[in-house]
C-alpha cells in the first residue's frame, strides 16, 4: 500500500500528520459525547480506522503493526500492546510499542 504522505514536502507532511491527529481526537470526543448521552455505537467501521495500518519489516512478511488505537499528543504513537502475531521465542507474546505517526491510525489498510 502506498503511503498517503508519499511525495509531500516537509511542510505538507507536517500538515498531513496534524490533520490526522485532529481526526483521531474528533473521533474520540464524538464517542465520549455519545457514551455520556447513553448512545452506544461502534465507530470503528469507517475509513478512519483506529488500528495502525503501518506495515512492519519482515519476518514474518506482509504484517501490519497491530496497535489497536493511537495514543499520543500528535507525535508518534506511544501505545504499547501485546503482539500476538510476532514470533514466540518461548516467553509468550511480546509487548511492543507502536511508534507510528497519527496518519497510520486513520487510514484503513
Amino acid at each position: 500500500m502506498r503511503k498517503l504522505s508519499e511525495g509531500l514536502d516537509p511542510e505538507q507532511e507536517a500538515a498531513f500528520e496534524e490533520a490526522a491527529y485532529v481526526v483521531i481526537k474528533a473521533r474520540q470526543q464524538a464517542a465520549e459525547r455519545l457514551e455520556r448521552a447513553g448512545i452506544h455505537i461502534d465507530l470503528d467501521p469507517s475509513p478512519f480506522a483506529a488500528h495502525c495500518s503501518a506495515r512492519l519489516p519482515a519476518p514474518p512478511p506482509n504484517r501490519f503493526c497491530g496497535c489497536p488505537a493511537y495514543r499520543g499528543d500528535g507525535g508518534p504513537c506511544i501505545n504499547r500492546f501485546t503482539d500476538f502475531d510476532a514470533p514466540d521465542f518461548g516467553e509468550g507474546p511480546s509487548q511492543r510499542p507502536c511508534r507510528h505517526p497519527p496518519s497510520a491510525h486513520i487510514i484503513a489498510p
